[in-house]
């Protein structure tokens, strides 16, 4: 049986349109980052959805609170935006670019919220030493 390319092409489009693959849309996430690099906001939406459970899985494995989870993952994404020109295919796939990316951002929250926790202690116990001081007094 012989299809023309008019067939082959419709049956494509069929199969892009049932929410395989949105039409015209390039499948690679090299492919998608790269056209994010150049501004497009469209290919960074694609990327979001072609990628986004993997990087959640992953900011999940160390930041075990979904809602902080989400808002890393969320600022993540935005320095993924901010660097995408300065990813380099030959150096890394591009999963394996932004997923260095999520650890790296995860492990730098958790840092931040670690500091910020001793920082708290460390005030309620200055705060606690003044008021045993004014009772000695």
């Amino acid at each position: 049986m012989t299809h023309t390319i008019t067939q082959l092409q419709t049956v494509s489009g069929l199969v892009e349109n049932q929410g395989l693959r949105p039409p015209g849309v390039p499948r690679l996430p090299e492919q998608l980052l790269h056209s994010s690099a150049a501004g497009d906001a469209v290919a960074f939406k694609n990327l979001y959805q072609l990628t986004s459970a993997r990087m959640f899985a992953a900011v999940r494995r160390s930041i075990w609170t979904r809602g902080e989870a989400e808002e890393v993952l969320q600022e993540i994404y935005l320095k993924v935006w901010r660097c995408a020109s300065a990813y380099d295919a030959n150096q890394a796939q591009a999963m394996t670019w932004m997923l260095r990316i999520a650890r790296n951002h995860s492990i730098d929250h958790l840092r931040r919220s670690a500091s910020r926790k001793a920082h708290e202690v460390a005030d309620h116990e200055c705060r606690s030493d003044d008021s045993d001081r004014a009772i000695t007094q």
